[in-house]
């Protein structure tokens, strides 16, 4: 059922990855899914890369990127391991189209032990330039090959942060969707009384991205942790973006559940 994109851009990912219990928790449900994880270089990191069917020439690909999984064990202790607990990105592609690719974060799923890698990655520089850099370098590796593609970009939450980050210098992106996406970290951050993310971008600080580029914005009515308000303001400030306030949602609630439908309003 499931195609590795060009399996001689990875490195073997036995080899590299250190299996804590966030990571092997991820893998497991990754294999119960039928996806294998392989490495591809980004600019500065190696990603973890799940992928479902091969595209053809003009073929539209959906890259899903992930949230913040668990940075901080609590509020004075970082995670030495911020895979997400909950694979609910990768589920979505599960249930979405293909040709798709989930794409890891740096120092994701067993990474973090790496020479290259440091806490500040996934805690004050987790959209940072060398972090959006880097994604942004794996995913042309990926799809570089195929000719006149079109890429759809999907990302939950601190995901939808880096897709706005990430298309905003990507020519194949012609699409972009986030799922309640944190599109004004600033704001984000002084709603919760955290640490101000000084090393990274703020989405909302940026120019708008080209007009060329279709928004969509799924918000929960009920997120708790990242609000309509903050969507909705990023969305006043861009070219003719959608944002889509869907009932009964909360942050987590229920974006598995209701993918396909939600998809329609997309596609």
């Amino acid at each position: 059922m499931i195609t590795i994109f060009r399996t001689l851009l990875y490195v073997s990912a036995g080899l590299l990855i250190a299996c804590s219990q966030p990571t092997r928790n991820f893998d497991q449900e990754a294999a119960r899914l039928g996806y294998a994880k392989q490495l591809v270089k980004g600019k500065d990191f190696l990603h973890a890369v799940y992928s479902k069917g091969t595209p053809d020439p003009g073929d539209r690909i959906y890259v899903y990127l992930p949230g913040d999984g668990s940075p901080w064990i609590n509020r004075s202790h970082i995670s030495e391991d911020p895979t997400p607990l909950n694979p609910l990105t990768l589920k979505l592609m599960h249930k979405g189209p293909q040709p798709a690719i989930y794409l890891g974060r740096p120092c994701y799923h067993g990474l973090a032990q790496s020479p290259e890698c440091d806490p500040r990655y996934w805690t004050s520089a987790r959209y940072s330039i060398t972090v959006v850099a880097s994604m942004r370098a794996a995913l042309h590796r990926l799809v570089g090959s195929y000719p006149d593609i079109k890429i759809t970009l999907i990302g939950y939450s601190g995901g939808g942060t880096l897709a706005v980050l990430i298309a905003a210098d990507f020519a194949e992106v012609d699409q972009l969707v986030t799922l309640a996406g944190n599109l004004d970290t600033d704001a984000w951050t002084e709603q919760h009384r955290y640490s101000p993310l000084v090393d990274s971008l703020n989405p909302a600080l940026q120019a708008p991205l080209p007009a060329s580029i279709r928004q969509r914005h799924f918000t929960g009515e009920l997120d708790q942790n990242i609000s309509v308000n903050i969507v909705q303001k990023f969305a006043n400030n861009q070219h003719d973006a959608e944002v889509t306030i869907v009932p009964g949602f909360t942050h987590q609630c229920c974006w598995e559940q209701r993918w396909p439908q939600l998809l329609d309003l997309i596609q």
